[in-house]
């Protein structure tokens, strides 16, 4: 899409900032609430490829409430966390 970005039409172009601007708010959020998880159940764990994700749900049992609730969340706006 990046080759092509001059052909988007300017509603496509709205689009695709308000996605990478939700995207930033999500990683933001997800910094904040889950910083302690990741540092103590995830700290070998190469950030990439959803890997952190996956860390988590399968610590998921360990995971802090705070950092539970806010990917619950974000799994139900979004239909489920890619």
């Amino acid at each position: 899409m990046k080759d092509n970005y001059d052909k988007l039409s300017e509603a496509c172009k709205a689009h695709q900032a308000e996605v990478k601007a939700r995207m930033k708010g999500f990683r933001e959020e997800f910094q904040e609430a889950c910083a302690h998880d990741v540092e103590t159940l995830c700290k070998d764990i190469k950030p990439g490829q959803k890997r952190i994700m996956k860390c988590l749900k399968e610590n998921s049992d360990k995971v802090s409430e705070t950092c539970k609730t806010m990917l619950q969340e974000k799994k139900k706006s979004r239909g489920g966390i890619q």
